[in-house]
């Protein structure tokens, strides 16, 4: 992963994405596009080499590697805030 292109707004992003596992749902929550929320999850797809969430059966569904990143996201995110 290469931190110098990670925003700190993309972890709010992320874990939204892995708690919602919508786009849709996702943007409404951060009161964003939906556009702008898969802009986002290209970025972290992209950062953490990893597809993140992948389409199941209509519903996104979880296929992140890195667990103990997602674990942890929460804390992370609540730091910032």
């Amino acid at each position: 992963m290469d931190n110098k292109r990670l925003d700190l707004n993309l972890l709010t992003t992320l874990e939204t994405l892995l708690l919602e596992q919508n786009v849709t749902k996702t943007a409404r929550r951060l009161h964003l596009s939906q556009p702008t929320v898969s802009a986002q999850l290209n970025r972290l797809r992209d950062l953490f080499d990893d597809p993140l969430l992948e389409q199941f059966q209509e519903k996104c569904v979880t296929v992140f590697r890195e667990k103990r990143v997602a674990l942890s996201l929460g804390n992370c995110v609540k730091a910032k805030s």
